[in-house]
C-alpha cells in the first residue's frame, strides 16, 4: 500500500521507526472509541494515507465502538472462509500442536478445542467472546458480528484478494497497486 500513500513502516502498523511521523497528541491504543475516530482519523491522515489494525488477541476496546461511519475513515475487513480459518496454521498453533503433517489424533483432538480456532473472527467482532461458545454460539451472537460486518465500509475475501484490492483502488481513484505474493497458511 506504501506506493499509494505514505504508511507506517512494519505493515502499515505502528512501530518505533514511526516516531518522528505520529502525530504526538496520539497515543497508540486501538481501536478507538466512537469519540475519538474523527479526530484521530483527521490527525493520522495528516502522516498517513494508510494505517492498519490487526487483532491476534482481544480488542481491548470493542470494535463495535468504532465511528466505522466517519467521513473521515475508509474501513476494510479482510474475511476468510471460516473453516479455512480454523485449520490455517500459524506459530501458535505450530507450538502448541505441532506441524499438521505430524500432528497425533491427540493433538488434533486439543487443536480441535483450542479457543482459538472456535470462531476466531466472530470472537473479536463481538465484545462479550460470545464466538468462543462454539456449537452453542447463539443466533444473537452471530448477527451482531454481521451487523459489524455491515459498518465496514469494504469487506474484501482473502481468497481473491488481489482481485478485490485493484477493485479497491479503483472505487476510490486510487492507481492500481502492485500486488506482491505473499506467504500464506494454504
Amino acid at each position: 500500500m506504501k506506493q499509494l500513500g505514505p504508511a507506517p513502516a512494519f505493515a502499515c502498523m505502528r512501530d518505533d521507526r514511526d516516531r518522528d511521523e505520529w502525530p504526538p497528541s496520539l497515543d497508540h491504543h486501538r481501536p478507538w472509541t466512537r469519540d475519538e475516530t474523527d479526530g484521530n482519523a483527521i490527525a493520522l491522515r495528516k502522516a498517513y494515507h494508510f494505517l492498519s489494525w490487526e487483532f491476534g488477541i482481544l480488542p481491548p476496546t470493542p470494535l463495535k465502538d468504532v465511528d466505522w461511519e466517519s467521513p473521515h475513515l475508509v474501513s476494510v475487513i479482510l474475511m476468510r472462509d471460516p473453516l479455512e480459518r480454523r485449520l490455517a496454521a500459524d506459530a501458535t498453533v505450530e507450538k502448541y500442536f505441532g506441524e499438521e503433517e505430524s500432528r497425533t489424533e491427540e493433538e488434533w483432538w486439543e487443536f480441535a478445542e483450542y479457543e482459538g480456532s472456535v470462531n476466531f473472527v466472530l470472537t473479536r467482532l463481538t465484545p462479550d467472546r460470545c464466538g468462543e461458545k462454539g456449537e452453542d454460539t447463539t443466533e444473537a451472537c452471530l448477527e451482531e458480528g454481521k451487523e459489524l460486518l455491515r459498518r465496514f465500509t469494504y469487506i474484501l475475501d482473502v481468497q481473491c484478494l488481489e482481485e478485490g484490492i485493484k477493485a479497491l483502488s479503483s472505487e476510490l481513484g486510487l492507481p492500481r497497486p502492485h500486488v506482491k505474493k505473499g506467504n500464506t497458511n494454504d
